[in-house]
């Protein structure tokens, strides 16, 4: 059986964008013309480069159309030939359950109404045979959502269309409140999907140094620099820098204690180019 469509994937944007509105265009009509049946003309030489991963597409496509629709077929046939027919639901040995096959006899159907019946039967069962019979896409459509439903579970969806779930999902979230800078989420997911055994007190580590990083970031930008994402921030494993804490002094942060260094190296640099302000001053006579 010919299929009347073809399918396009998201994924064929990728190249898609490079080209021109005029060339995608010539493309798209090489494609119809290709499902038609017609010669394919594609005076673009980019465009030709590209119809052929197209093409190889939309014949693997139609391969798994035509094997899908044979073993419908098929099918069909085993099921239509048994003999034994109670092996089917919808055919009970009971027939009072139905309400057309009444005990009263009076009200028998006649025998048009039995053949029509019996016409209809035999179209329902050869409706499955095809892809694209509309019983066959509702009863699937059905069969779909009821799995969907009892299988239904919470996730997140990463940068890389990865999927946190579980107790994974838990502690991420956890993980996202304490370290409170809501930017690119979806790549510091990817980050904190990449952390291997994760276990309790990692977890519980990793939240901590979070809320510290949190809590100096104020100062970080008030200073003028850009405070580090929660993707950077995983990757490098902020969490196992050291905790300084001089005598007397109030607990710095690891964001406050890499901005005090970046200043400290600063600072040395400048004196290695213009030597001390004392030195400065010294040359210039003041």
């Amino acid at each position: 059986m010919k299929k009347k469509s073809f399918m396009l994937y998201t994924d064929n944007a990728s190249f898609l964008e490079t080209l021109s509105d005029e060339q995608a265009g010539i493309l798209f009509r090489a494609v119809f013309d290709y499902h038609l049946g017609r010669e394919v003309n594609i005076p673009c030489p980019v465009c030709s480069a590209l119809f052929p991963i197209l093409r190889a597409q939309f014949d693997r496509d139609e391969e798994r159309y035509q094997a899908k629709c044979a073993k419908n077929k098929e099918n069909i046939k085993i099921r239509w030939n048994t003999k034994d027919t109670n092996v089917y639901e919808r055919i009970r040995t009971d027939t009072n359950v139905y309400e057309r096959i009444r005990t009263d006899t009076k009200h028998t159907d006649s025998d048009s109404d039995r053949e029509s019946d019996s016409v209809s039967g035999i179209s329902n069962l050869l409706c499955l045979a095809e892809p694209n019979c509309i019983s066959n896409k509702v009863s699937s459509a059905s069969a779909t959502l009821e799995a969907d439903s009892s299988q239904e579970e919470s996730f997140y969806l990463t940068r890389k269309k990865r999927k946190l779930t579980g107790k994974r999902l838990e502690s991420f979230n956890r993980f996202w409140k304490a370290f409170a800078y809501p930017k690119g989420k979806a790549e510091a997911a990817d980050s904190w999907y990449d952390i291997p055994q994760l276990t309790n007190q990692l977890v519980e580590t990793i939240i901590a140094a979070a809320e510290r990083e949190a809590k100096g970031r104020d100062r970080i930008i008030a200073s003028g620099h850009v405070p580090k994402f929660a993707q950077g921030w995983l990757t490098g494993k902020r969490w196992e820098d050291e905790q300084v804490a001089a005598p007397g002094r109030q607990y710095v942060s690891p964001a406050q204690q890499r901005l005090e260094a970046n200043r400290e190296a600063g600072r040395r640099a400048k004196e290695l180019l213009f030597g001390t302000t004392e030195d400065l001053y010294a040359n210039t006579g003041f």
